[in-house]
């Protein structure tokens, strides 16, 4: 029963990637650790997985549409992917198990929550001024560069951290600083996210004593038919309400992520 729920959760998490490019990953880690029960570190690989290849499929659908634009991808993707492979590789295998008396799997886990929580809050009050733009496409401006390696980096190193594909960060970036129209931005976004969270998941990989294969397969077959449904309806929904229903919805989960936590270290007297 749990893993049914799970798959069918994960597929929601391929919807919400197709409709609005982003936010979805946010889905697929509680999911993983509370209703598959794989322990944290090993379901952020899992999470990155997911993410990156139903990212992908959903990338290959929107650029067949000539929805990506692969040049501010790829300079969105140039800090971004040795950023998170790092991370996987590297510094989160070199965590101690315990920062102090706190769990590292804890650690992971109210960090991902807060991220959440952050994200949630800045989709329903921020006034979104670039969701229902429809900007006409010019070339990628020289002093946006600085700008999208910054931010390459810093959702590289966040989604090495905790397993999230940074999309809510990715679109705005795109729209904002480097002039997309939010349809171009969707797909663009899927593009970075899937390279990006591959490469993770490739850290990890050489990482792991052993992947869950069957379950990783079975969960991404969910997320994808999640993702092409979500594919179909795009467009058929204002970007700005859907963001505001989400954005509850990441704030519900990211209070009772917090909860749970909070209650496990208290039961266990830390």
């Amino acid at each position: 029963m749990n893993e049914l729920l799970g798959y069918t959760l994960l597929a929601c998490m391929g919807i919400v990637l197709g409709l609005i490019g982003g936010g979805g990953s946010m889905l697929a880690l509680p999911v993983l650790v509370y209703i598959m029960e794989i322990p944290t570190v090993t379901a952020t690989a899992y999470s990155l997985f997911l993410v990156g290849s139903t990212a992908a499929v959903g990338a290959i659908t929107q650029s067949i549409k000539k929805q990506v634009d692969w040049k501010a991808a790829m300079i969105f993707s140039i800090p971004s992917i040795p950023a998170v492979y790092l991370m996987r590789k590297w510094i989160l295998p070199s965590l101690p198990e315990h920062l102090g008396k706190l769990p590292l799997s804890t650690l992971l886990m109210f960090l991902f929550a807060a991220l959440m929580l952050v994200s949630g809050i800045m989709m329903i009050t921020r006034r979104c001024e670039y969701c229902d733009k429809q900007l006409e496409r010019k070339p990628l401006p020289r002093a946006s560069y600085g700008i999208i390696l910054l931010e390459g980096l810093l959702v590289g190193s966040i989604t090495g951290l905790v397993g999230a594909g940074g999309g809510f960060l990715v679109v705005p970036a795109l729209v904002m600083y480097a002039n997309i129209p939010m349809r171009l931005a969707v797909g663009t976004s899927l593009l970075i996210i899937a390279l990006k969270s591959m490469i993770g998941f490739v850290g990890d990989w050489q990482m792991l004593p052993s992947v869950d294969w069957k379950l990783l397969l079975m969960a991404g077959a969910a997320a994808f038919a999640g993702m092409l449904l979500g594919g179909r309806w795009n467009g058929k929904f204002r970007e700005k309400t859907l963001k505001q229903y989400f954005g509850w919805g990441m704030i519900s989960l990211s209070l009772i992520i917090l909860m749970k936590e909070i209650m496990t270290l208290i039961l266990t007297g830390l």
